[in-house]
């Protein structure tokens, strides 16, 4: 399959009103707002909005970007990093094995919105080549004639013998897994999709599946699925659809406001990033490298009341190999106490000798501090994401293979000795 080649063109929506271009964690120039458009800034950008003399406003995003339609008005945060980047990171978390399939897509995109629609849609269209995933479900409903076995105590209740209540199994395609992907291109049709090469494709992928159930998902119905030798090859899809619904949620399923749009939290992004590349790089499983920090179940005091949650966190056979936490912001390479303090209760909980802080920016130099005691030192590195792909790969899998010979030096055994007869 041809990669996708996305033309440049004017978002949908950015000709009506007054389009709002912001950048991440940048102030703006002074606007003028309404309250819906303050108050959508402030919950969907986590934006810090200030009021001019004259009454106009000035607003600095926090580090969720995207793009939202308010009305008749577009607003579009812009991350400070190229978006290529963004898309990288999303790309490779979603997949590690197959993302340089998409990077000749996700490399010439400007538009975020744009990048992750047809990152999903090329994923989708590599996953499905063959049609949509089938299986067999559980279904139960009224027949004119017995299909399955007779739900008596349903049937039991009716005063004639027609319609039947049955159960029975049925093998077809209308299974969590393709609901799970006709949600997400609902979504992804809603959007400020400004390509139409994609456009058209998620208009196929739709006619291919919207036939199916319309079940309310949400990305909980992903994390309780159970991957097997029949379903795994949806898994990298699958993630990525999580993403994309996590991103849409507020504005599809609860409809709080009249917003139409996709965010995206970088410092998730970014976290969910390195997690992904350490994993892979070490081969662990989500089973010792887990997603969710509560999944450690580590604990700071012998009372187990103060819990701890590290982003990044490794066992190996009943054991801690490593520990760190992740942070979207820069280090100013003079030592953040918060940061560090964090990191220090870490190591302690795990009895760990070393742990690591990885920033998304700071001095091009990894640093270590000694703790006082010179029991433990906290490793500092800093990824500079304005880099090539490859070179972020590979920044990060020295970091992998840095735990690796930390761990093997820690669990070093000598050879027993065994004495020989008739040895000197």
């Amino acid at each position: 399959m041809s990669p996708l080649t996305l033309t440049d063109a004017t978002e949908r929506g950015s000709t009506t009103g007054n389009p709002l271009k912001l950048t991440e964690t940048r102030r703006s120039a002074p606007t003028r707002l309404t309250a819906l458009e303050r108050r959508t800034l402030e919950e969907r950008f986590e934006a810090t909005i200030t009021t001019e003399p004259d009454g106009a406003y000035r607003v600095q995003p926090g580090s969720v970007v995207g793009s939202l339609c308010i009305g008749d008005r577009t607003v579009v945060v812009e991350p400070k990093l190229p978006i290529d980047r963004v898309l990288f990171m999303t790309a490779y978390t979603a997949d590690p094995h197959r993302w340089q399939d998409t990077w000749s897509t996700i490399s010439s995109t400007r538009s975020l919105t744009d990048g992750i629609a047809a990152l999903f849609l090329i994923a989708y269209q590599r996953t499905v080549a063959q049609g949509p995933l089938r299986a067999y479900r559980t279904v139960e409903r009224d027949e004119p004639t017995i299909k399955g076995r007779i739900i008596w105590q349903r049937q039991a209740r009716r005063p004639g013998p027609l319609p039947v209540a049955v159960r029975y199994q049925l093998h077809d395609d209308d299974i969590i897994e393709n609901q799970i992907l006709r949600a997400t291109i609902q979504v992804l049709r809603g959007q400020l999709v400004s390509d139409h090469v994609v456009r058209s494709g998620l208009t196929r992928a739709w006619q291919q599946l919207r036939d199916l159930s319309d079940t309310q998902i949400t990305p909980e119905h992903i994390d309780r699925l159970t991957w097997t030798r029949h379903n795994e090859y949806y898994q990298p899809l699958l993630l990525l659809a999580r993403t994309i619904l996590a991103a849409a949620m507020p504005d599809l399923l609860t409809g709080a406001m009249p917003v139409v749009g996709f965010t995206l939290r970088l410092y998730d992004v970014f976290e969910n990033f390195v997690r992904s590349v350490l994993r892979d790089s070490l081969a662990a499983t989500t089973t010792n490298f887990p997603d969710n920090p509560a999944d450690h179940q580590l604990f700071l005091d012998e009372d187990r009341r103060i819990r701890l949650l590290p982003d990044l966190g490794y066992r190996a056979d009943g054991a801690w190999r490593f520990v760190g936490d992740v942070k979207y912001k820069a280090d100013t390479g003079n030592g953040l106490n918060p940061d560090l303090y964090q990191l220090l209760a870490y190591a302690s909980a795990t009895q760990l000798h070393a742990a690591t802080l990885v920033y998304a920016d700071g001095p091009p130099t990894p640093r270590s501090h000694n703790v006082s005691d010179r029991s433990t030192v906290l490793h500092v590195r800093p990824l500079n994401l304005d880099q090539p792909p490859d070179r972020v790969l590979r920044d990060l899998r020295g970091l992998a293979n840095d735990i690796r010979a930390t761990d093997e030096a820690l669990h070093a055994r000598p050879e027993p000795y065994v004495e020989t007869r008739g040895s000197a």
